[in-house]
């Protein structure tokens, strides 16, 4: 292997074991972990991603944003707001992809 390749490869790997060890990563692998554990969380938080998945797919296409079923909706809002777990997840994993983010952008563009 190239020299200079070597080089770029032991910097990855040492980012990469800084962001596993950061506190941010921890939290959110924590979280996750619990998350396996609690059955009501899990469905709350997939009704939350497919939720957001048909709105999405309702603004890329272009559609008017009509929500056809606002009493679902309000029945998950409401559920959330009671389920402390879901909501601290939500929070952790959004630290966690900026974070991700973050080093993305900065691989993309560095800083001289």
């Amino acid at each position: 292997m190239d020299k200079e390749i070597k080089v770029i490869i032991d910097k990855a790997n040492e980012l990469s074991n800084l962001m596993k060890n950061h506190k941010i990563t921890i939290d959110f692998m924590k979280s996750a972990e619990e998350i396996k554990q609690d059955r009501r969380t899990q469905t709350l938080l997939e009704k939350l991603v497919f939720e957001g998945e048909k709105l999405n797919e309702k603004i890329n296409s272009g559609d008017d944003v009509i929500l056809d079923n606002t009493y679902e909706i309000e029945l998950l809002k409401a559920e959330l707001e009671e389920n402390e777990m879901a909501k601290n997840h939500i929070i952790i994993q959004k630290e966690y992809l900026n974070m991700i983010n973050t080093v993305l952008e900065r691989i993309k563009t560095p800083i001289e």
